[in-house]
């Protein structure tokens, strides 16, 4: 949908500079970095056109929606994030490219966080007389020897014979030249363990990436992170009934409504839900989190259950969010449980302990402010990959389950009473507390770990 007007404002640079940011544009286009991303690519290129045109009112999310994923111009933003999420992966692209010593000798372009109007920070020669290095305009958090040079020059300086300052004049210099490059040093370090911890979170965090780093980025692998289907869920809800997975992949669990609802008030109602591909935000916001660790943005992919296929789940790591009501492929790895949430004989809201230990319970039933779920971190052994289940009592129980994989405080408390050497595949049922469908604490109730290591 082309929604831009036809004719064009200038952004006040200069045509050299117009020239350089096109090369510079032209260059990180080209890199690994974007070139493996196509959407990555026309996404920066249509943002610094617009910059360098000064169409700065265009570059708002809603058009940017609109322009570039053919979302109509009145679309929620609020529920579709879709501008956010590759605004984001842009700008951990162009960090990652900058960081690892890229870049053109006359412009630095950036998407800073919060808005989509690029930002071009400019290197320009010393005056004359000074070093032949070049120093970053427009970025204060990036030292910059010439302004500490400058800075310095501009004390005082030290005469001789009858004019000469002070002896204390000097000191007081070097204790201010000193303070500046301890400054500019300090500054410089900050910045840089900044951006690594941006762009490697796991480095920091090693009870996390003893789990994680088996489907970010795997070597071998790429990982799906598979949602729920909250339109097949509502049917199964207004009918009062179960589908199976087969049902789900054939679509047959369409035609068995629609032919038991055949002549009632109802039906046009269904047919009208099964049409629509809804998604659950809070499950959306979890895979966000989750795909924040792919740095790169080229090992993992977020999906509707709908829109998943056997064939990916054949070849892929697995990270299956929801309960098996609204994402139907969780029952691929019900058997291989031992708790058991939502099961079909019992109806969704319950947990099951298929083998209670000494203290446990054999059922376990939320109330109002109390859910369960059930996490699972499984091998696919006939496939080589691995599987993530994380699947409530409900969506906030879901979402606490989900906050537990992604505190390195909780995940580290949990993986210390495991006394394991090194991480194991494992299950654990975590009971959630909740105000006004919001997930507030996770804490473990019982758990089983099995012998072989990842």
């Amino acid at each position: 949908m082309r929604i831009l007007p036809n004719h064009e404002k200038t952004a006040g640079f200069s045509p050299e500079r117009t020239a350089a940011v096109h090369t510079e544009l032209g260059t990180i286009l080209k890199s690994s970095y974007f070139s493996g991303s196509k959407r990555c690519q026309d996404f920066l290129e249509f943002t610094v056109q617009q910059a360098l045109d000064g169409n700065y009112e265009y570059l708002t999310e809603r058009f940017l929606g609109a322009e570039l994923f053919g979302r109509p111009i009145n679309y929620e933003t609020g529920t579709d994030s879709i501008v956010r999420v590759r605004a984001n992966d842009v700008r951990r692209r162009l960090a990652q490219y900058y960081s690892e010593g890229h870049g053109g000798a006359q412009v630095i372009i950036e998407l800073a966080s919060g808005n989509y109007v690029p930002e071009f920070h400019w290197r320009e020669p010393k005056a004359a007389g000074a070093a032949p290095e070049v120093a970053l305009h427009e970025s204060p958090a990036m030292p910059s020897g010439a302004s500490h040079q400058e800075s310095i020059a501009t004390l005082p300086a030290a005469a001789s014979g009858d004019d000469a300052r002070p002896h204390r004049w000097r000191i007081f210099v070097g204790m201010i030249s000193i303070a500046l490059v301890l400054g500019s040093c300090a500054g410089w370090w900050l910045r840089e363990r900044t951006l690594d911890r941006s762009l490697y979170p796991l480095k920091y965090e090693p009870s996390l990436n003893s789990l994680w780093s088996a489907f970010v980025n795997a070597p071998q692998h790429e990982t799906d992170v598979v949602l729920s289907d909250v339109s097949f869920q509502l049917l199964e809800d207004i009918e009062k009934r179960t589908f199976t997975l087969s049902d789900y992949l054939n679509r047959s669990y369409l035609s068995q409504v629609t032919t038991q609802s055949s002549g009632s008030d109802i039906q046009p109602v269904l047919t009208l839900i099964a049409s629509k591909n809804f998604g659950n935000s809070s499950e959306f916001r979890l895979a966000q989190r989750m795909t924040a660790f792919d740095r790169i943005g080229n090992g993992m992919h977020i999906y509707n259950a709908r829109d998943y296929s056997s064939a990916l789940a054949g070849q892929d790591n697995v990270i299956l969010i929801g309960s098996q009501y609204s994402n139907p492929w969780q029952q691929l790895f019900q058997a291989r449980l031992n708790f058991k949430a939502n099961p079909p004989d019992v109806g969704p809201g319950s947990v099951i302990n298929i083998s209670p230990k000494a203290g446990e319970n054999a059922i376990y039933s939320p109330t109002y402010s109390l859910g369960y779920c059930v996490v699972a971190y499984l091998p696919n052994p006939d496939r080589g990959t691995k599987v993530l289940l994380i699947e409530g009592t409900s969506s906030e129980a879901t979402e606490a389950g989900g906050d537990f994989l992604l505190s390195e405080d909780e995940f580290s408390e949990f993986e210390k009473t495991l006394h394991s050497n090194g991480l194991p595949y494992f299950e654990v049922l975590l009971k959630t507390s909740q105000a006004r469908g919001t997930p507030i604490t996770a804490s473990v109730v019982a758990y089983r770990i099995y012998p072989i290591q990842p």
